[in-house]
Formats: structure tokens, C-alpha cells, sequence
């Protein structure tokens, strides 16, 4: 505009100076008038999320540990989560396709065994920078034997090595060639920790490494402020956090003694969120503090009844069937869970793209249970109890975690159905964290439990619960089937979806028929929180995307 103005003032003193003189005209009696300027139109206010305000969360059970490479649980996981941060890409959470998060970019080889990722700027919450040398260290330290992380199995079986390039430039490279998304979830392998705090401590002894369980420097969206055990975890925001400052300033977990407590401050508006029950759904629905959000999941969680292969009668897979027959899954789906579970039958619940309808179901039938037992050898006794193969009346050790309302009533129904068999159930239960120690400990003194899993979107990140090389930590049953392992192997490396898929309804096929697991039902999508609370748009993946951005709005308790 300002060139314009001054061609057009050039060409107005040209034609005065061109012109002949003016004569003189009366000066005006009124000043000129002056035109206004017109108005542009209204632009849209661009919405700023409030920031500040603390998000509580009642939960029954604490961490066990803060350390990432210790972690098999998911309160561990969830607090882990909230200060560290390592994943190179990601699932958009509207389409589901990958794209880039901790790396911003990467290079694959012609062969795709080789990814080089080049990362993106992180900070440490103590402002050193987060380096591909943190990676590869932690790398290094993870895969130590000695140092007995949980997960070692799978990295073990896929990457020849794990380097630092240099700070930015993090060099996977894969044994085999495998198909994306399952290459570049073999290599993304590592949440790193930060070397320069690490390398100077113990990596296994608390004692020795207070990092361990008050871990001082991270990279996730918050910072640990204070943790009071079987009390209170509080969680304030890291501001360096590379996706940007959470809105949200802190985050608190209270530790309850029941799920009854927690849905009762969750209704008086004492707490945002809290595991409901599905039994309590109702309750939630109604209160006029919380808002429902609901989704149809992508990957779902599915509960499970499982054996302990390793003693009799567990080892005994017509035992086995026969119990999967007395399981009354839709009662379990519609009493126990409201009808906000279905049940299922699988490794991958319906909802996976790789879902197999067409297994042995062994579904609800007692008269069948009974002859599967009668034939097995496991007869009924003159008094009403069920024998074993030793002749000894049949006694199952049952245990799960508590409080757990909807394993807790699993547990009753499965000890009233097998009473109708002539078996008698003792149930155990025990803390969370007891409860896993008990799980996998020698001498595994229990014949069933009670538990769950989440199955993320990629089929093959499920397979490690399969492996033998993961007994107890992640197998607590014990079950070994090389076929079935071969197969997850297979599937990896296939690239065509349609054979892929094939693959994966072998596997479900096997896994149906050894029934290491009674598959119980699967969740739907849905969860509470108070209107004070502004989660993302709920997409398949769920609310919990992306939660630096969500916000509170104060005075809306």
C-alpha cells in the first residue's frame, strides 16, 4: 500500500505541475467533512484454554515403583507416564495412521531393517537437553541380563543393534525385515532416562538409587511434587514439556481403601475421576457433577480367567474346557458389568481388525462341563465332591486383586458354578502389588486368578503375554506352545493384510483350544468425569490423548 500511495502522489504533482496557474477561490466557510474509515467485520475471539487448577484422581491401588524398567502394572505405568516420555511416533488419534512424536522424521534402509529417526527438541526437566545418547544408554542398561527388565524378550529377538549418531540421530536396526507399523514398533523400544542422573547409580537398588522411587528429572508432562505412599501421588507441570505447557497444574492421585469410597467422592465432586464400576454406572449418570464421554474403542480391554499350567488340575487342558463350559459369560457381561461388557472369546477382542468369530467356544454349558470332567476321570464322588486324577477330592485356589468389585463378584460366580460340579474354591485375595508377587513367585501356590489386559491397535504387541522367554513377569500362567510363538514370528513379517489377518486367526484358533485363559468379556468405551473437566473430543483411541491439552474451568465443581 505504501508503494501505491506515492505513485499515485507522483502522478498528482506531475499534472499540477503541468497545469496553468490557479485562480484564487473564496476560502470555505466550513470545515471539509471527513468520511470515516468503513468498519471491518467481527473476527472470531480465538479460544484460550484456561490455565492452572489441580486434576484428582481417586484410585484403590498405589505404584509399586517408579522405575520405568521394574514397571508390569498399570498404576506404576500410570504415574511413570505422567513424567517421562520416550515414544518415537505415534497413532493420530482421528484417522489411526502413524505419525511422527518423539522423532521428528526417520530414514528406512532399502532392506527395512534400518531406521534412523532424527529427534526431535526435548528437554530434561533440570534444562539439559534429551539426546539420542540417553536413548542408547538406557538401551544399554535395559538389556543388561542382569538388570531383569520385564520386556527384554522381544527387543532381544528383533534388534541387532541400538546406537547414538549423534545427539539428534538415534540408528535402529532390525534382525529381520517386517512390515510398518510392526518394524518401527520393534524399534521404538526405549522411554530413555536421563544418562547424566543414571549413570553414576545403582540400576536395581532403591537403597542405593533414590531416582528409583522419586525420580527428580524427566522429560514427561509433569514433574513428581510428592509422594506419600498408600496416601497421595502429586504430579505439577512441567513447563519445558516439548508439545507445549500442560493447561492443567497439577495432578493428584488419592489413594482409597475401596471402589465404594472412590465413586462416593467422585458424586460429592472430592475427586474428577475414578474406575467406576459398571455396576455403578447408573449412579454416575445421574449426578449432576459429572459428564459422560463414550467411544468406540479402537483397542480394548478385555478381563480374563486363567490356570496355572505349571500343577494339577490346571496343567490338564479337558479341566480346562471344562471350566471354560461352566462360565457363564453373559451373566458376568450383564450382571457384573451392567451391560457395558460383551463377551468374548479371544486374544483380540471384536472390535481388532484381526478378531477370529470362528474359534471353539466352550460357551455356557453345564451339562457339558460334567461330562467333559466325567470323561477326563475327574469323577463325582458318593458325597457330591468332585475326585482328581489322585482320587482325592478336587479344592481350587481362586485368588485376585481387591478391592476389585467386578473380580470380586467374577470370583463368587466361578466359586458357585464349579460348587455345581462338586469343586470346591477357596478364594484369595490380596493387594495389588501382593498380589502380582504372589502371581509369579515359586511355588506358585494358586490353580486360577482373576485379571485383565489392553490390547494396543498393532496386533503383535500383545504376543509377549504368549512367550515363554516372559515367564512369570508377563506369562503368569505359564503356557508354552512353539507353534503358536512361530506364528506371532510369521505374522510380524507379513505383509499382506489379508494373509496377516490369517495368521493372527491361527493363533486365536490355538490359543482357544489349549485354553491357557477362560476369555471373560471385553469393555466398551466410557468413562465419567466431573464438568469441570475438559477432556479432548472422544475418537477411537478414547479422551486420553493429548492430555496437556486439556483444561479446567474452576467454579464449575
Amino acid at each position: 500500500m505504501r508503494k501505491i500511495f506515492f505513485v499515485l502522489t507522483a502522478l498528482a504533482l506531475i499534472a499540477i505541475a503541468c497545469a496553468p496557474a490557479p485562480t484564487a477561490t473564496p476560502a470555505p466557510t466550513t470545515a471539509p467533512t471527513r468520511v470515516a474509515a468503513p468498519v471491518p467485520p467481527p473476527q472470531p475471539t480465538k479460544f484460550v484454554p484456561p490455565r492452572g487448577g489441580e486434576y484428582r484422581i481417586a484410585a484403590t491401588t498405589d505404584a509399586p515403583t517408579l522405575h520405568m524398567y521394574k514397571r508390569t502394572d498399570t498404576a506404576s505405568s500410570a504415574y511413570i507416564g505422567r513424567m517421562f516420555t520416550g515414544a518415537l511416533w505415534d497413532y493420530d488419534p482421528k484417522t489411526l495412521e502413524v505419525i511422527p512424536f518423539g522423532a521428528e522424521k526417520w530414514i528406512i534402509t532399502n532392506d527395512g531393517k534400518t531406521f534412523t529417526f532424527t529427534l526431535t527438541d526435548r528437554k530434561w526437566s533440570d534444562g539439559k537437553p534429551v539426546t539420542a545418547f540417553d536413548y542408547a544408554w538406557t538401551f544399554e542398561q535395559a538389556m543388561n541380563p542382569d538388570n531383569k527388565w520385564p520386556y527384554r524378550s522381544d527387543p532381544a529377538a528383533n534388534i541387532v543393534s541400538y546406537k547414538a549418531l549423534d545427539a539428534k540421530t538415534l540408528e535402529v536396526t532390525l534382525k529381520e525385515t517386517k512390515c510398518l507399523p510392526v518394524s518401527l514398533d520393534k524399534a521404538d523400544v526405549i522411554t530413555p532416562l536421563p544418562k547424566h542422573v543414571w549413570e553414576k547409580l545403582d540400576w536395581n537398588d532403591p537403597v542405593k538409587n533414590t531416582e528409583i522411587f522419586n525420580p527428580t528429572v524427566g522429560n514427561g508432562m509433569f514433574k513428581l511434587k510428592e509422594w506419600k505412599r498408600d496416601s497421595h501421588a502429586t504430579f505439577t507441570r512441567n513447563d519445558d514439556y516439548f508439545e507445549g505447557s500442560p493447561n492443567i497444574e497439577n495432578v493428584t492421585y488419592r489413594i482409597v481403601p475401596s471402589s465404594a469410597v472412590a465413586l462416593q467422592m467422585l458424586l460429592a465432586g472430592e475427586v474428577d475421576a475414578a474406575a467406576i464400576a459398571s455396576t455403578d454406572y447408573e449412579k454416575a449418570q445421574a449426578s449432576d457433577k459429572l459428564k459422560l464421554h463414550e467411544w468406540d474403542p479402537a483397542a480394548a480391554s478385555w478381563s480374563y480367567l486363567g490356570f496355572n499350567l505349571r500343577r494339577a488340575p490346571g496343567n490338564d487342558v479337558e479341566f480346562r474346557h471344562a471350566v471354560s463350559y461352566a462360565t457363564p459369560r453373559d451373566i458376568i457381561a450383564d450382571k457384573v458389568f451392567n451391560k457395558l461388557a460383551k463377551p468374548t472369546y479371544s486374544t483380540f477382542p471384536p472390535t481388532s481388525w484381526v478378531y477370529n468369530p470362528n474359534v471353539p467356544k466352550y460357551d455356557y454349558d453345564m451339562a457339558k462341563a460334567k461330562d467333559t470332567l466325567d470323561k477326563a476321570g475327574y469323577k463325582l464322588g458318593s458325597d457330591g465332591k468332585r475326585l482328581g486324577k489322585d482320587g482325592k477330592p478336587l479344592k481350587i485356589k481362586l485368588t485376585h486383586n481387591t478391592p476389585s468389585p467386578a473380580r470380586e463378584k467374577i470370583g463368587v460366580i466361578m466359586q458357585e458354578q464349579l460348587k455345581l460340579l462338586g469343586i470346591e474354591v477357596e478364594l484369595v485375595t490380596l493387594e495389588f502389588g501382593a498380589f502380582l508377587t504372589f502371581l509369579k513367585t515359586a511355588p506358585y501356590d494358586w490353580d486360577m486368578d482373576i485379571l485383565g489386559w489392553s490390547v494396543g491397535l498393532e496386533p503383535s504387541g500383545i504376543k509377549d503375554i504368549w512367550a515363554e522367554a516372559t515367564i512369570p513377569d508377563l506369562n503368569s500362567v505359564g503356557y508354552v506352545n512353539k507353534k503358536q510363538e512361530e506364528l506371532w514370528l510369521r505374522a510380524e513379517k507379513e505383509c499382506d493384510t489379508t494373509k496377516r489377518k490369517e495368521i493372527y486367526g491361527e493363533i486365536q484358533k490355538i490359543l482357544a483350544e489349549d485354553s491357557p485363559y477362560v476369555f471373560l468379556v471385553y469393555s466398551t468405551g466410557w468413562t465419567f468425569y466431573n464438568k469441570r473437566v475438559t477432556p479432548n473430543e472422544a475418537t477411537r483411541l478414547g479422551v486420553a490423548y493429548d492430555f496437556h491439552k486439556w483444561f479446567i474451568t474452576e467454579g464449575t465443581k
